[in-house]
């Protein structure tokens, strides 16, 4: 905890969601959250090997359901270990939810989490690397707080609030973050570490990007081009982008 609090970061104890307990922690000048679970085991032992940026994708029915759903894809990093006891574990930047938005700001804020992975059959690799020499749980969950510190905001939105109030975002020192954006800086910052090799897809952060599974192209985020609308997650007014703590925000 001691780097974490170092950083600014106050603890809000433990939680217990899903029959995990988590560490809950506040950033330091804004209400955004970052939540690590509380692994079971030696934190300090160097047990992953591998990182991947993955992205999900699908069609949720429930919005727009007079017509053909609303097309949404959610990129986070997953990490894997050197042997069948490891558990894999995934870094989400998410938003906390757009009612708990603050008086006069223009962005959510976000939600991070550290946290057992979950990969579906509609998820695709877009690169990965090998962690040489491996990784210890204690040591991404401490990089994923330094790089977290500095992005309180879930910056993207269907309108492009952040490229079009340019004043509004300069005159905040906002930087511009999303779940794409931040699974591919703790990707860099693995990456950077001696030894280790990216093998990456065609695609890049921001780029075109192929939904295979839903046999349609979509152009970074809200494309128009399509029927079916496109967003960054499951994300609205009520709701978190892929929520996982709702019942800590009743």
């Amino acid at each position: 905890h001691a780097g974490f609090t170092n950083r600014g970061y106050r603890f809000l104890g433990c939680q217990y969601f899903r029959r995990q307990e988590w560490f809950a922690y506040e950033f330091p000048d804004k209400p955004s959250k970052l939540y690590v679970l509380k692994l079971p085991g030696d934190w300090m032992s160097n047990v992953y090997s591998r990182a991947q940026v993955v992205q999900t994708c699908g069609v949720n029915f429930w919005e727009n359901s007079w017509d053909i759903g609303m097309e949404y894809w959610h990129n986070k990093l997953v990490c894997s270990g050197t042997g069948f006891w490891t558990v894999p574990i995934e870094v989400n930047f998410t938003s906390y939810g757009r009612r708990w938005r603050g008086e006069g700001e223009l962005f959510d804020y976000c939600m991070v989490e550290v946290r057992k992975a979950a990969v579906s059959d509609t998820s695709s690799v877009l690169h990965e690397t090998r962690l040489v020499p491996p990784v210890s749980f204690a040591t991404i969950a401490d990089l994923v707080s330094e790089i977290a510190v500095n992005y309180p905001y879930f910056t993207w939105d269907e309108e492009g609030t952040f490229h079009q109030m340019h004043d509004f975002v300069q005159s905040r020192g906002i930087k511009e973050c999303h779940c794409s954006i931040f699974s591919e800086k703790v990707m860099e910052r693995l990456s950077a570490q001696e030894g280790n090799s990216l093998s990456q897809s065609n695609e890049k952060s921001g780029a075109r990007l192929l939904l295979s599974k839903l046999g349609r192209p979509s152009n970074g985020h809200h494309n128009g081009k399509w029927k079916i609308w496109t967003r960054c997650c499951l994300h609205d007014d009520g709701a978190n982008c892929l929520p996982s703590f709702s019942w800590f925000k009743k």
